[in-house]
């Protein structure tokens, strides 16, 4: 009955979600992980109106325990040249402060989409990514450089984690997005991430 619960909670902020235009004001969020690679999966809780509070999470990981990790972004980088999607890998940037392995998220603002990034090089003029970006990037598209907030462990793939809490799993402050990491060794994977911001 629990477990329903939880179901039905996930998939009322899904259709709230979808049903919502990306130039409305965001009130709810909920949303599928991507996968990185057969190691990694993420989802990035997008920009909203109030503070971003995850207060549903379903993951997926390996035989051996998977991370699941919570990082918030600092204070963002509004970049100064347009970047071609492909090869696209430097962004161009004043008084960046980033450097080799540092997580971003690459906000395109335009359509309030995102992408998860992980910084090969960095000057104070440009970044250059270890992978190319797959949406084009405009003048005034921001960059968020992520720092680890909160941290689980033990995710499997026998039993996974499915957690609901209405008091929130996890929050960071508004106006940035936060990004939801899960490593492990075999395909981990975020079946559903889901939340609300919290008006004050």
């Amino acid at each position: 009955m629990k477990t329903m619960k939880h179901l039905l909670a996930a998939l009322a902020l899904f259709a709230l979600a979808f049903t919502a235009h990306a130039q409305d004001p965001r009130y709810v969020f909920a949303g599928q992980g991507t996968a990185i690679s057969t190691t990694n999966a993420h989802y990035i809780v997008p920009v909203g109106t109030g503070d971003p509070v995850i207060t549903f999470l379903d993951a997926t990981g390996d035989t051996s325990p998977s991370v699941l990790r919570f990082r918030t972004s600092g204070t963002p980088t509004v970049l100064s040249s347009a970047t071609a999607a492909s090869p696209g890998t430097n962004l161009v940037c004043v008084g960046t402060g980033y450097a080799a392995n540092d997580i971003i998220i690459l906000q395109h603002r335009a359509a309030d989409t995102y992408e998860r990034l992980v910084v090969s090089t960095a000057s104070s003029s440009n970044i250059t990514t270890t992978a190319a970006i797959t949406t084009a990037a405009a003048i005034g598209d921001i960059v968020w450089l992520t720092t680890s907030a909160g941290i689980s462990s033990g995710v499997t793939n026998t039993a996974g984690v499915q957690r609901y809490s209405a008091g929130g799993i996890f929050s960071a402050g508004r106006g940035k997005p936060i990004l939801v990491n899960l490593t492990g060794t075999n395909t981990p994977a975020l079946n559903s991430v889901g939340g609300y911001y919290l008006q004050r």
